[in-house]
């Protein structure tokens, strides 16, 4: 798929209403939105790595409901794969206290509670995208938005 000027950003969520919120705000913010719903993935209705390699992504935003265990190990697995591995990740979910003590710590993927700030996801996934995949890149976020002002 050819790239366009615009970042693209997955959007990988259980809840339409959610990520409908995330999409138009990513489009607002000055992303190119893609939106997968998590149980048509993790219940093989659609092939997760096919839409990850149709899109090219240049970050995620995946939400992780309960159980966290399962549905982190479901994201672990899809890293494993190669498919998302270097692809920056920012996380959201209900309960982050849970979700860090599961995920623990890593520079690489960016844990968000909610309910959430709309700015803060924007921040958070502009970081994670100026560090890169592996958390190694500098850290001075920069929205798309905010190279158009």
């Amino acid at each position: 798929m050819a790239r366009t000027s615009e970042p693209v950003v997955a959007i990988i969520n259980a809840s339409e209403d959610v990520a409908r919120l995330l999409s138009d705000a990513a489009t607002d913010e000055g992303y190119r939105p893609v939106v997968g719903f998590v149980p048509d993935f993790r219940d093989g209705e659609k092939d997760l790595a096919s839409f990850l390699r149709e899109h090219e992504p240049t970050a995620i935003v995946w939400d992780i409901a309960i159980p966290y265990d399962v549905n982190w190990r479901y994201v672990q697995d899809v890293r494993a794969g190669g498919v998302m591995r270097d692809c920056p990740t920012v996380l959201t979910t209900t309960n982050k206290r849970a979700l860090e003590q599961i995920v623990g710590l890593t520079e690489a993927i960016e844990i968000l509670g909610r309910p959430f700030d709309l700015d803060e996801v924007f921040r958070a996934l502009a970081d994670a995208i100026r560090r890169g995949g592996d958390g190694s890149g500098p850290s001075s976020p920069e929205r798309p938005r905010d190279r158009a002002e």
